[in-house]
């Protein structure tokens, strides 16, 4: 935890979640994050059908602090591939470490909070105050024209591109016109 992670009440926050494990691929496996804040325990999980994903290999977690307090727990529960532990092939791992320190004063001066480095933890997770990550990137979509059987103008209809995995494909705004350029290239040449 930085000095950036001391978070006034009421704001929206964002962290970026990589994987440091090397038996677990964030992109591929199943994992959750749990939220532990305030005085009584009070849980907010955020499952990874809720985050937004990156190309690079990390999610995208965001969170209001309205309403929370002191320390707040990010205890991430992740399945790892293990076929010797359970038939379905699964083995439940948990990380847990202390991601931010919700304050309702401006810069304050004492804190408690465990000290306990990064580095020994299999997820990580980064503060980002980074607008519009999720913008940066564009869904792929192929275009097909559609001719009304009862005659009228045709208009064009926009389908996402979808993986094996049922996954929508996405890239780089900035890099948009090189893939297409790449792709006028190879449709020129067959």
């Amino acid at each position: 935890m930085t000095e950036k992670d001391i978070i006034q009440e009421g704001e929206k926050v964002k962290y970026i979640i990589t994987s440091r494990n090397p038996n677990f691929n964030i992109e591929e496996d199943d994992f959750y994050v749990e939220l532990i804040y305030g005085r009584m325990g009070k849980k907010l999980t955020i499952r990874k059908s809720e985050m937004l994903y990156g190309t690079g290999g990390e999610y995208l977690m965001q969170f209001s602090t309205k309403g929370m307090l002191g320390k707040v727990t990010a205890r991430t529960v992740f399945f790892v591939k293990d076929a010797d532990i359970d038939p379905n092939g699964e083995r439940e791992e948990v990380d847990e470490q202390v991601i931010a320190f919700v304050v309702t004063t401006p810069c304050p001066i004492l804190l408690n909070c465990p000290k306990c480095s990064s580095e020994g933890h299999d997820i990580h997770f980064e503060r980002t105050e980074e607008p519009d990550i999720a913008a940066l990137y564009m869904r792929l979509c192929v275009t097909e024209i559609i001719t009304p059987e009862s005659g009228g103008e045709p208009y064009p209809i926009y389908r996402p591109l979808i993986t094996h995995n049922d996954e929508y494909i996405y890239v780089l705004r900035e890099q948009a016109d090189n893939l297409q350029a790449a792709l006028n290239n190879i449709t020129n040449n067959h």
